[in-house]
């Protein structure tokens, strides 16, 4: 059979499975699957996937698709042999930039002339936002704020997470940003109701990360931390020192990012920290109550930004 005629099989395989799948489950655990060879004598059919996750979700969840599509085209007889790259390759399967996407520099540069009149305005309307919300700007200062790994909790992991079919997908990709982070899933966004799991998770993605490779710079922190930070940053001059390290680590882990909403300095600061992150393969882990466009008065950028990845909810379990 020639590697045309393969191609086509494949190909024809795919648009079957395509009919039976939602678009977004399509494209998270079916399109990164790569066509190997077809054997036709032995009735095989050779995929590679680009993970243990990949091929343990498929294979679990999809065998009836498979099988329904491969009866569709009449190759009912054929079967499917995995094998798993050595090292994941996956990509985000939303990672695009729209055309002509401003870098971080070009903003910045952009901002420059104006921030220095506009400085003192913003940072009244953001210390006056931290106090309608009850925050407490001053009352730590910022050296004194460390968000690292040693901020996840010991009992939140993978091991102790209970797996169900109200939460499958996101436990599953949660894997799989564990397993490649920056490479599979960046970023990766979790919403779910309170007390649904969302923590628990990006918790154990930290602590995934660390016990596989110690040495990234992992930091764990929710948006009202970040904005509070930020606001004694703005206070004590120490604006630099806060971009500087937020942005110069390896996974970001942000908890609650609801309640940046109708912060926009806050969120002017985070979009260029997520650009910051995102330009250099760093891993964002994000959780919020509802998906990004839900969240009132926040950003269009952000939003679309957020969309560049994977969106994963949890929902309520059944009883």
């Amino acid at each position: 059979m020639s590697t045309a005629i393969e191609n086509r099989i494949w190909s024809d395989i795919l648009q079957a499975v395509e009919k039976r799948l939602n678009r977004q489950s399509f494209d998270t655990w079916i399109r990164p699957i790569q066509f190997e060879r077809c054997d036709e004598f032995g009735h095989m059919l050779y995929l590679r996937a680009p993970n243990h996750v990949v091929k343990d979700w498929v294979s679990s969840n999809y065998s009836d698709v498979l099988d329904d599509s491969l009866a569709e085209l009449n190759l009912s007889e054929y079967q499917l042999d995995w094998s798993i790259e050595e090292e994941s390759q996956a990509a985000s399967l939303i990672n695009a930039k729209e055309d002509g996407e401003v870098t971080v520099l070009d903003l910045e540069e952009k901002r420059s002339s104006s921030s220095n009149k506009n400085n003192g305005s913003s940072l009244f309307s953001l210390l006056e936002a931290a106090q309608s919300d009850g925050l407490t700007p001053g009352a730590t200062t910022f050296v004194d704020i460390e968000p690292l790994e040693n901020s996840l909790n010991p009992k939140c992991s993978f091991q102790t997470f209970v797996v169900g079919s109200c939460n499958q997908f996101a436990h599953a990709a949660a894997l799989a940003v564990a397993e490649a982070p920056g490479k599979t899933y960046n970023p990766l966004y979790i919403y779910g109701g309170v007390g649904l799991g969302k923590t628990h998770l990006v918790h154990a993605i930290g602590h995934a990360i660390k016990e596989r490779n110690r040495y990234l710079r992992l930091s764990y922190i929710s948006s009202e931390r970040f904005m509070n930070e930020l606001i004694n940053a703005i206070r004590y001059d120490k604006t630099q020192t806060f971009r500087e390290k937020y942005r110069s680590i390896d996974i970001l882990l942000m908890d609650d990012i609801q309640f940046m909403a109708g912060k926009e300095r806050t969120q002017e600061e985070f979009f260029h920290t997520f650009n910051a992150l995102y330009d250099g393969q760093k891993q964002i882990v994000i959780t919020s109550d509802c998906p990004p466009r839900e969240i009132p008065t926040l950003e269009e950028r952000l939003h679309s930004r957020f969309e560049w990845g994977l969106i994963a909810d949890i929902e309520p379990p059944d009883l």
